[in-house]
């Protein structure tokens, strides 16, 4: 299996040049512990954290990193953009990395963002469908017509190659049913959350998987995210990451996630988000990593490790802890192998 990492936000009162180089200490860790796939997320006005926005970052990142890492955006609120504009900036992010870019987009949760831009958030899903249908066309088409509820272009002519054929893998965000048969039905993958509790993702994977041969297309492994925390056992784990996460995910709830509510994470952490968390010794957590494995359709693992009030040297020294403890036995695991359907 391949691994993958989630780079943290930041505290707003850091300030811009500790950020800049947190990030930098970040990717440079991350890549010295054997991750090959860097992850960055995006919010709008976010207040208390930064969330430095992915396609700039990217862009600076593309000479940094190795050449074997990709580079994902995990995930862009393309709703909120002009689909001809995100559909050119990714274009050229992807000829600047080389061909290493995932483009993971999603909804978005939070409806003050959409109030920001000018965007009605109850016309999100159209927006998101059909934008994903014209970048579609920009990304593959010499000349595009195009006539949608929000946007239409007549004999328009792309500029921009992208530098993969026909265009970066598509990733969707999204946990609920509906969400994933969008996935299945428009992108070439589903980025699995860790809101989704592991024994729901089998079933949602049979309702992507149906999208996709209704599509024509072989089954594929799907990305699967997961936070990690290690500890002497599984209660000192949790402890940790209590105090790693915690102001976050009130920060989650209290900013209009609906899988959170900061009464239930006040009551319990442990109750609230135990079970999106894979914690305990570096050898129960990749034998919980195995077993998910030999069960589960999923590759590569992409795990958040890092969170914004972890002291930084903290998180350094727990990338090096994964890399050391955790990575190889993940690179030496076996992703399950996956049959084509019978013809007829």
């Amino acid at each position: 299996m391949e691994t993958g990492v989630l780079l943290s936000d930041f505290p707003k009162s850091w300030g811009p040049r500790r950020q800049f180089e947190e990030l930098l200490r970040q990717v440079e860790a991350a890549q010295r512990n054997g991750f090959r796939y860097l992850c960055l997320g995006q919010h709008f006005l976010y207040g208390d954290y930064t969330c430095l926005q992915p396609i700039p970052v990217f862009a600076r990142l593309a000479a940094e990193v190795d050449p074997d890492v990709r580079l994902v955006t995990t995930i862009l609120m393309s709703p909120v953009y002009h689909p001809v504009q995100l559909a050119e900036d990714l274009a050229t992010l992807d000829v600047m990395t080389e061909g290493r870019l995932v483009v993971g987009i999603g909804l978005g949760y939070r409806p003050e963002e959409f109030e920001y831009l000018g965007v009605p958030f109850g016309e999100r899903v159209r927006r998101f469908e059909e934008g994903l249908e014209l970048m579609k066309a920009i990304w593959t088409q010499p000349s595009v017509t195009f006539s949608g509820e929000f946007w239409q272009l007549s004999g328009a002519e792309p500029h921009i190659d992208t530098w993969q054929d026909p265009y970066p893998p598509v990733w969707l965000g999204g946990h609920a049913p509906k969400a994933v048969r969008r996935a299945g039905r428009v992108a070439n993958g589903w980025i699995i959350p860790p809101a989704v509790e592991l024994s729901d993702i089998g079933p949602l994977l049979e309702i992507f998987r149906g999208e996709q041969v209704r599509r024509g297309l072989a089954p594929s492994l799907q990305p699967l995210r997961r936070n990690v925390f290690l500890g002497a056992d599984r209660r000192d784990a949790m402890e940790q990451f209590m105090r790693a996460s915690a102001n976050r995910y009130l920060h989650y709830a209290r900013n209009g996630h609906e899988q959170w509510r900061v009464e239930d994470i006040e009551r319990s952490f442990t109750d609230a988000v135990g079970a999106h968390v894979l914690a305990g010794t570096a050898a129960d957590v990749l034998a919980e990593i195995r077993q998910i494995a030999r069960t589960l359709p999923v590759n590569p693992l992409i795990l958040r490790a890092g969170w914004p009030d972890m002291d930084p040297d903290w998180f350094i020294s727990y990338l090096d802890a994964l890399g050391a403890e955790l990575v190889p036995g993940i690179a030496e695991t076996e992703p399950m192998v996956l049959t084509a359907p019978a013809a007829g």
